[in-house]
């Protein structure tokens, strides 16, 4: 008996011991690698295009397509010009959809004070997207969702050919979407190419301090110690990488599948949505990366806390950065740049430019010491771009701020948009763009904001139903008459509005 005893004691506790290894390696980083720990939280930015997103907006969107609803705004427009000049005009806005006939009518109108100067109304019946002003035709014109292919042949639009037949809104807002079987066979496929061709040696492991600003409380600043696990790639290791992942998909058929479904639903042709002609783009575009060389290295590191991730840098080089910090309702994507990658220079046109100034002796050194410092100002300058996403239980809250020039950074553009949750069937939404300028050396800033409250109604006033009899068509009507037309339309409108716009100050504006 005690022999058994003696055996069977050391395997029991040789069992404890391995099962409490298990528990430690799957509940804590301990034992694990820095390529493991790297993975294990860059995963965790799998929702990051999630910050683009507005999580009350797909539930409006459902309760404006299974209600009839009613809706009151006001638009506002500030300028301001240096420390004095200052105009602004408002805009009253109302709209209603009848969930009967499936039909919604909405117009702006401009205002002066309780006067009304002007306005717009725009109806979408069945297939009929129209808009009308009294001042400048009795009738809606619009076109018809429909044969919109032959349409742009016969306008001669670029690329008619793969212009879809007919605009499917519902199901571009799922566009983006796949389903977890996808998801999972992406994963499998090319998160393996990605960990193949890096080596352990290329992870590092490190500590450091960083703090993190509270998203709409910028009192509240947190600060971590955190784990740093970080990745680096040269360029040459990001290109074999690139060749990798494209060599698979060309040949991948069932995520090519679900592109050319995607693409489908966005019309386009066979040129592009038949996977054949896909494989043969893909291999097209291997032989073009064949041929370059990647010069910047790749470097991203991915912040822990508390077995969370909290950030995640990503650096191309020295001047492509981007930084994405995650906390709990709260996440902020910072995006540096350099300008110049904005800039369409024509190199040809440029060197021209440069063989003329060359033969201006007489003016040679003003015109290049000009020259110098615009190159200067170019290749010094870094854009950046600032996107934030704050959750609360009233309000769900995007802003993006867009600095031109960081070395400058009174030129900028800041948007913020509050999409309320529904509350006892009423939405209240706010909106505001400012952008702040400098204009022959003074400062200008415009301010737009709008308010807008929807709420559910049992009834709404009757909504006209549109047709061909009572609209004009843009698909009926012969190319070059409904040319002569719209251009009329359109002077007569610009003409109407800028007397009304010059009643409130703003005669220096024009519509075109």
């Amino acid at each position: 008996m005690k022999r058994k005893v003696f055996i069977i004691m050391p395997i029991i506790i040789l069992i404890i011991l391995l099962a409490i290894v298990a528990i430690l390696y799957f509940t804590t980083d301990l034992f694990k690698s820095n390529k493991d720990l790297f993975w294990k939280y860059f995963a965790q930015n799998k929702d990051i295009t999630e910050i683009l997103n507005n999580d009350n907006q797909s539930l409006q969107y459902n309760f404006k397509q299974n209600n009839s609803y009613i809706s009151t705004g006001n638009l506002s427009f500030i300028r301001v010009q240096g420390e004095e000049s200052s105009k602004q005009f408002s805009v009253d806005t109302t709209s209603r959809h009848d969930i009967s006939t499936g039909r919604t009518y909405a117009d702006a109108v401009l205002k002066n004070g309780e006067l009304d100067l002007f306005k717009v109304s725009y109806i979408n019946s069945d297939d009929i997207y129209a808009i009308k002003c009294d001042e400048v035709f009795p009738n809606y014109v619009g076109v018809q969702n429909s044969g919109l292919t032959q349409l742009a042949i016969n306008y001669q639009l670029p690329n008619a050919e793969n212009m879809p037949d007919s605009i499917k809104f519902n199901e571009y807002i799922n566009l983006p979407e796949i389903t977890e079987e996808q998801e999972e066979h992406l994963k499998e496929t090319y998160l393996a190419i990605i960990m193949n061709n890096i080596s352990e040696d290329q992870y590092t492991k490190g500590n450091e301090l960083i703090t993190i600003n509270n998203i709409g409380d910028s009192t509240n600043i947190y600060t971590y110690n955190a784990n740093v696990y970080t990745v680096n790639m040269s360029g040459e290791n990001v290109k074999n990488i690139l060749l990798s992942i494209l060599d698979t998909l060309r040949n991948d058929t069932q995520t090519l599948m679900m592109i050319s479904n995607k693409l489908e639903i966005l019309g386009l042709s066979a040129e592009y949505t038949d996977t054949a002609n896909l494989s043969a783009k893909i291999g097209e575009l291997i032989t073009k990366i064949q041929s370059i060389e990647i010069e910047e290295d790749l470097n991203i590191s991915v912040y822990e806390y508390n077995n969370t991730l909290i950030r995640t840098n990503v650096n191309i080089g020295s001047r492509y950065v981007a930084i994405y910090d995650k906390l709990a309702h709260n996440e902020t994507l910072t995006i540096e740049l350099p300008r110049e990658t904005l800039i369409n220079i024509d190199k040809d046109e440029t060197r021209e430019v440069e063989d003329n100034i060359n033969l201006e002796e007489n003016t040679n050194d003003i015109i290049d010491l000009n020259a110098t410092t615009i190159n200067q100002d170019i290749s010094n300058s870094t854009m950046r771009i600032v996107i934030k996403k704050n959750i609360s239980d009233a309000l769900a809250t995007n802003e993006m701020q867009i600095i031109m020039d960081t070395r400058e950074a009174e030129e900028n553009i800041n948007f913020i948009a509050n999409i309320s949750n529904i509350q006892n069937d009423i939405i209240n939404n706010s909106y505001m763009l400012i952008i702040n300028t400098v204009n022959n050396d003074k400062a200008e800033v415009y301010t737009i904001s709008y308010e807008d409250n929807i709420q559910k109604s049992n009834q709404v006033e009757e909504i006209e139903e549109l047709n061909s009899n009572n609209t004009a068509l843009i698909n009926n009507y012969d190319v070059e008459a409904f040319k002569n037309f719209i251009n009329n339309w359109l002077n007569i409108f610009e003409t109407k509005l800028l007397e009304q716009m010059s009643i409130l100050g703003f005669e220096e504006l024009s519509v075109r």
